[in-house]
């Protein structure tokens, strides 16, 4: 759902009436007219209700709470590639490698704000065959072909419990990876785009736009860091 020169209390009200479950109460009003400034609001909002910062990217921040199923994702860059990803997502609800999520999009400055499923992150050590799957099927053209199948084993390294466990899953990984091929982004499939949702791999965030990237270097003298920008945020909460 894309929404023109909303106030932060505006996206609130949007939210509210498609029935999402959230912790939004009323925002202010004032109008924001950058990215950085729209961030600024929420992150602080969220932060007065109880929610920590769980992670960031090159262009957004994930903050959540322990005793809630599902997480917020705001930007403090312009990410297109994201709001891509996203809609394709909402296209296709039942895929399992897709994320669940809603968000609303202002196009006036491509601020987002956007409910997404709380997942769980891959083991690094244990998990690293799952990252060398998702490479050796973007790479591959058929996935009955004898050549695909060596790769897929050899991917997994004589892992075979692990193996096991996703077998019946990578015959739709792999039509879900040649589907986000045909999207006119780069793909960017990492161990950090890839979650767990009850033995499910799920792909997040799997793609990196290059000018989103370019624009944003080119403003970087005239913001400061996201760190000190949260530190800031904090003393002034304070």
């Amino acid at each position: 759902m894309r929404l023109n020169e909303l106030t932060p209390g505006e996206l609130t009200s949007q939210l509210k009436q498609q029935g999402i479950e959230s912790p939004f109460g009323e925002l202010s009003q004032e109008e924001s007219t950058t990215i950085m400034d729209e961030f600024k609001a929420w992150y602080k909002y969220l932060r007065g209700k109880g929610f920590e910062m769980l992670g960031k990217g090159s262009f957004a921040a994930v903050l959540g709470k322990p005793d809630l199923n599902y997480v917020v994702k705001i930007p403090f860059k312009a990410d297109t590639a994201w709001i891509k990803f996203a809609n394709i997502c909402i296209e296709h609800p039942n895929n399992p490698h897709l994320l669940k999520t809603k968000f609303l999009h202002k196009e006036a400055n491509n601020f987002f704000v956007a409910v997404i499923e709380k997942l769980h992150p891959l083991n690094r050590g244990r998990d690293i065959s799952l990252v060398y799957l998702v490479g050796r099927l973007e790479r591959a053209n058929d996935l009955n072909s004898r050549q695909t199948q060596e790769d897929i084993m050899d991917a997994f390294d004589g892992d075979y419990q692990l193996y096991r466990s996703v077998e019946k899953q990578i015959p739709l990984l792999f039509e879900t990876v040649k589907m986000l091929q045909k999207v006119d982004s780069n793909l960017d499939l990492h161990g950090g785009n890839l979650m767990w949702r009850e033995g499910t791999l799920v792909i997040t965030d799997p793609y990196f736009d290059w000018v989103d990237a370019y624009r944003s270097e080119e403003h970087t003298s005239e913001l400061q860091s996201l760190r000190h920008l949260v530190c800031r945020l904090l003393l002034e909460k304070k």
